[in-house]
Parts: C-alpha cells; sequence; structure tokens
C-alpha cells in the first residue's frame, strides 16, 4: 500500500499536469453564421454538418482534456476519444461527438450520453451506444498555433499529420466540391445539412462569415392551445395538431415572435379564453388556455422521440385568421 506522502505526491503532480491543459482550454471555437439557398463557390469547401456535441480536444503528453463550445468539461463523459493518447503529437483539435445509429446521426442518443455522469452508466454506454468523435479542424499542433493559417493548409496538416485513420472512434470529416449536390444527399439522408467553409478562412475564435451553416428544416401549421406569458407579454405558444377530435400537444414556440405577431394573437385570442386545457395527450401548466382556432406556421428541424418539435420557429399566422 502506497504511503500517504506518495499519494500526495501523485495528487500534487495530476493536479499540475491538468493545470497545463487548462492554461490551454480558454477557446471560443468559431461558429458559422447561418444562411440560406446553398450555392456552390470555387472559394470553398463542403462538409456534412453533423448533428451533435462540439467538443474540443486537447492533448499535451498523455493528457487529453475535453471542453464542449462552453467550457465544460466532458473528459469523463467521452471515454472513446482518450484513443488519442496513442497519438504523438500536442494538439487541440475542433470537432462534433456524434452517435450514429442504424445508418442514423441519432441527436437523442448524443444528448442522452452527454448527460450522464454515472462511471458505470457511461461504461455501458460505451458498447450500447459508442459515439464518433467527427474532426474537422487543427487549431494547435507542437508548440504553434495555426489559427493564422488558412483552413485549407490546417486540413492538410490535419489529414497528414495527425494519424487519426487508424483509431476506432476519431474520423476526419471529408471535404466536398459540390455543396449543392451535399445538401441534397444529406437531406435524403436525414442528416442536419451543411457546412461552407472558405479555404482561405483563418480559425476566428468567433462566428465568422467566412463559415455558413444551411440547415434541413420542415414546416407544419399547428393550432395555438396556450399562451405562456412573461413580464406581461406572450413568451411562447402551445402548439398541436388536431387529431381525432382533440388537440395532440407539439411543443411551444417562441423564436421567431415580433411585436406584431404578439399583437396580432392577443387580438385574436380575447375571444378564445378557456378554463379547460385543449391538449389531451400532455398536462401544460402556466398557461392561458384558448380554444384551437388560430391557426399558425412554424417551423422546426425535425421530431423528437416525444414527438415534438425541436427547435421550432414561427414564420406567422395563416390568413385564414385574419
Amino acid at each position: 500500500m502506497p504511503s500517504k506522502k506518495k499519494l500526495l505526491l501523485a495528487v500534487t503532480r495530476r493536479n499540475l499536469e491538468k493545470r497545463k491543459l487548462v492554461k490551454m482550454k480558454q477557446i471560443t471555437p468559431m461558429e458559422p453564421v447561418l444562411k440560406y439557398d446553398l450555392i456552390n463557390c470555387n472559394d470553398s469547401i463542403y462538409q456534412v454538418k453533423w448533428d451533435g456535441i462540439r467538443i474540443l480536444t486537447y492533448k499535451e503528453n498523455k493528457d487529453i482534456y475535453l471542453t464542449t463550445r462552453k467550457g465544460k468539461d466532458k473528459t469523463n463523459v467521452f471515454p472513446e476519444i482518450q484513443e488519442l493518447k496513442q497519438l504523438s503529437s500536442t494538439f487541440v483539435l475542433d470537432g462534433e461527438a456524434i452517435i450514429i445509429e442504424e445508418g442514423f446521426n441519432d441527436f437523442s442518443k448524443i444528448l442522452t450520453r452527454n448527460q450522464l455522469k454515472n462511471k458505470h452508466q457511461i461504461n455501458i454506454a460505451i458498447k450500447e451506444q459508442p459515439i464518433t468523435y467527427m474532426v474537422f479542424d487543427i487549431i494547435y499542433l507542437n508548440g504553434k498555433w495555426l489559427s493564422n493559417l488558412p483552413y485549407s493548409e490546417r486540413y492538410k496538416i490535419l489529414t497528414q499529420e495527425i494519424e487519426i485513420k487508424n483509431l476506432n472512434h476519431t474520423k476526419v470529416c471529408k471535404n466536398y466540391d459540390d455543396g449543392e449536390s451535399l445538401f441534397k444527399g444529406t437531406k435524403l439522408q436525414k442528416l442536419e445539412g451543411v457546412l461552407e467553409k472558405d479555404l482561405k478562412s483563418k480559425y476566428t475564435f468567433t462566428k465568422s462569415k467566412y463559415w455558413k451553416k444551411y440547415k434541413h428544416t420542415n414546416d407544419i401549421d399547428a393550432f395555438v392551445g396556450g399562451i405562456y406569458i412573461k413580464n406581461n407579454t406572450i413568451s411562447s405558444l402551445a402548439l398541436g395538431t388536431k387529431e381525432n377530435g382533440f388537440l395532440r400537444y407539439i411543443g411551444n414556440v417562441g423564436v421567431g415572435l415580433d411585436n406584431e405577431n404578439i399583437k396580432e394573437i392577443l387580438s385574436l385570442a380575447n375571444s378564445l379564453v378557456s378554463l379547460e386545457s385543449p391538449f389531451k395527450n400532455k398536462k401544460i401548466k402556466k398557461h392561458i388556455f384558448l380554444k384551437p382556432n388560430i391557426k399558425v406556421n412554424v417551423e422546426f428541424m425535425q421530431w423528437t422521440p416525444h414527438k415534438t418539435m425541436r427547435s421550432p420557429v414561427f414564420r406567422g399566422i395563416k390568413k385564414e385568421n385574419v
């Protein structure tokens, strides 16, 4: 059994090693801006926009440290990425942790993995729902920051100097020249969308017009069954679809509502206030309930496993209400 002195030295050594990595980890990742109507550009490359958790990986000696875009420590949550210890270089990588199940990029599964804290549960998840770390950039290599290099050079370094190809859980994102075809293909495969990156773009550590994202979306006409009030105004609308004579709750939408929309909805809602919830499949609290007569259009990414809209955006009130 080791002495208390040896244990103290070991703990101190680990803390010092971690502190070195902490100095490197204060990075805000570069973010794309949302765009529509993708048109091919000769000065850009295109990549699949994977639907997962953004992960920055810091490697120094045999230490691997993982953080999210907001700096949360995920080192113990995704042990699969520890396979990067096999590589000899010191580096900072940028990528996305995803789960592919039956050929489908399952966002709900990676969300569940991301919330695990219990070591036993994580070990089970590694076997049942292993992650893939899709790397798309390298920011630091062997004592040199690469952020001022153009993306084309950083990608070349990533593919030629970091031997990721032999790893099980870590892959490099592929580059494509034809973004329009890639966008159509990712739509068919039910993927999130496409990223466009200027070949000359530096890594700016902020949101940049030189990186663009194009997302696949769905839209639906739904009925307002309730309004949620916050700070004396409408914060969100509880929406549903009419099925078998009742309203099935599909989620709340607040993004996209502006003052004009709110004013119009309030004027329509005055005569529709109800004491009972119109939703039969879910109990909704702290809402003012309405008879489901106001129809609105909403854009959203996809259906969640609970049959609610993911990332809904309010698009407008249907004309038949006016």
